[in-house]
C-alpha cells in the first residue's frame, strides 16, 4: 500500500489573506486546506482543531501582523521562529521547515525577519500597548491566530509555522473600529465600519491609512504565496 499523502492546514485571519491561498493552490501538489478565523482567536483554535481532526499533518498560520519591534516596516516579511502564548509560554515552529522556507524566502524577498511572534486575544491598538507588548516579550509582531494555532499544532505534535507580513508599524496607532470592522468570515464589516465612523469621523483617515497599508502587506504575502509548495519550503 502507498503512503498517504501530506495534507497542509493553513489559518487565516481575513478572507483576502485566505483568497491568497485558495487562488493560486490548483496547481500544487500538496493536499492544502484553507480556514479563516474572522481575526478571532477563540475561533482559530476552533478551526485548527477541526484541521486537525481532518487528518492535516503540518498547520500554518499565514497572514498580516502588527510590528511591535521599532525596526519593522510595513510589507516586512516575518518568519516565526516560536510564538510567545498571552501568558508567556512560548511555542517552538518547526526547526527543519523554517530553515527551509528562510533559505528560500531569502533569495526571493527583500525584507525578511526571524524571531518570535506575540500572540494576542485582543487588537494592540495603542503605541503604548505595542511598546509594553515588547518590552514585556521581546517579540517582533503581533497576530491574533498564530499562537492559537501553535498550541493546537503541539497538542496534536504536529509541526507548526506561521508566516506574517507587517500591516502596522511599533509607531502606528489603530483607530478603535479596528478592532470591530471584521466579520465572523474575516470580511470587512461595512456596517460597523460605517456606524463607527458615524461616531467617529476623525478616525477616517487613519481608517483610509490602514486600509492602504494593509493593501502592501497583503501584495508582500501574495508574492510569496503564488506558489503553494514555496510555502512549505521543501518540508514534508
Amino acid at each position: 500500500m502507498g503512503t498517504a499523502a501530506p495534507r497542509y492546514g493553513i489559518v487565516t485571519g481575513l478572507a483576502s489573506e485566505a483568497r491568497l491561498i485558495t487562488e493560486t493552490d490548483a496547481g500544487s501538489s500538496r493536499q492544502v486546506t484553507v480556514v479563516c478565523a474572522g481575526a478571532d482567536s477563540a475561533r482559530a483554535v476552533q478551526l485548527a482543531e477541526d484541521l486537525v481532526g481532518g487528518g492535516a499533518t503540518a498547520l500554518l498560520s499565514f497572514g498580516i501582523a502588527g510590528a511591535l519591534h521599532p525596526a519593522l516596516d510595513v510589507g516586512d516579511l516575518v518568519l516565526a521562529e516560536s510564538v510567545r502564548m498571552p501568558g508567556g509560554q512560548h511555542h517552538p515552529c518547526h526547526d527543519g521547515w523554517h530553515r527551509s522556507l528562510h533559505a528560500r524566502l531569502s533569495e526571493s524577498v527583500s525584507v525578511l525577519h526571524s524571531g518570535t511572534i506575540y500572540g494576542s486575544s485582543e487588537t494592540l491598538l495603542t503605541v503604548a500597548q505595542k511598546s509594553q507588548a515588547h518590552a514585556a516579550s521581546a517579540c517582533l509582531a503581533v497576530d491574533m491566530e498564530s499562537h492559537a494555532v501553535a498550541a493546537v499544532a503541539e497538542r496534536a505534535g504536529l509541526p507548526f509555522l506561521a508566516l506574517r507580513a507587517i500591516a502596522d508599524t511599533a509607531g502606528d496607532a489603530l483607530p478603535a473600529l479596528a478592532a470591530r470592522a471584521v466579520t465572523a468570515e474575516g470580511k470587512a464589516d461595512w456596517q460597523a465600519a460605517l456606524s463607527g465612523l458615524t461616531r467617529r469621523p476623525a478616525d477616517l483617515p487613519s481608517m483610509l491609512r490602514l486600509a492602504g497599508r494593509t493593501r502592501r502587506a497583503l501584495a508582500s504575502l501574495e508574492a510569496v504565496s503564488r506558489d503553494v509548495d514555496e510555502l512549505f519550503g521543501g518540508f514534508g
